[in-house]
């Protein structure tokens, strides 16, 4: 009879699509895809470099366009998006980590720490802060604009809080034919996986 059940239950879930399957909970998990219905088109503007590593910051940038496009359903545009995904790499080391008796590195590892914000273009809002650090919305009634003059979009709040920090670390030992350009793209495509996970909606 279990047996039944379960192949019932997975016929169902084939038949349905992923936007249906996102109605439903089971033991309050959402089924389908956890992608946030108010958002479609996000803005990914080139994240700021602050480290001395040249071009990092294009390589990042791309890896997580790529994988926004591949593997999520919102669009990336440059104008008129619901949200942008503001990046700043604040911090990139390349670590000694083991030497030989000569004092020469046989291990090294390389680390890249960035700070992200994935905001609502029209509210403010960081989808990676908690509700209780989010900005406040207006509670008094604004005056309705007159119909001769066309009012200016509203301005997003400022909020002075830290962004979400991502770092990832990968060593790598030149000796045995590994090389800092390989644990570098390795770890620009974690933290590319990293930060378009947390862009989906919490289970």
């Amino acid at each position: 009879m279990k047996m039944w059940l379960a192949v019932l239950f997975c016929a169902c879930l084939a038949g349905c699509s992923s936007e249906s399957l996102s109605d439903y909970n089971i033991f309050g998990y959402k089924l389908g895809t956890r992608a946030r219905p108010n958002i479609k088109t996000v803005r990914v503007p080139i994240f700021r470099n602050t480290t001395y590593f040249r071009d990092v910051e294009y390589e990042l940038t791309q890896a997580i366009i790529k994988r926004i496009e591949g593997t999520t359903p919102y669009k990336v545009v440059n104008e008129g998006a619901d949200a942008q995904l503001l990046g700043v790499i604040k911090l990139g080391t390349s670590h000694v980590a083991i030497q030989n008796e000569l004092n020469e590195a046989r291990w090294r590892d390389f680390t890249l720490y960035v700070e992200v914000s994935f905001v609502d273009c029209r509210t403010g809002q960081d989808y990676f802060l908690p509700v209780t650090l989010q900005p406040a919305m207006p509670t008094t009634p604004q005056p309705a604009p007159s119909p001769d003059v066309q009012a200016p979009p509203p301005t997003p709040p400022v909020l002075n809080v830290r962004p979400k920090v991502f770092a990832k670390q990968m060593p790598y030992a030149q000796e045995i034919g590994q090389s800092f350009a390989i644990a570098k793209q390795k770890v620009i495509d974690e933290l590319a996986v990293s930060i378009v996970n947390a862009m989906d909606c919490p289970w």
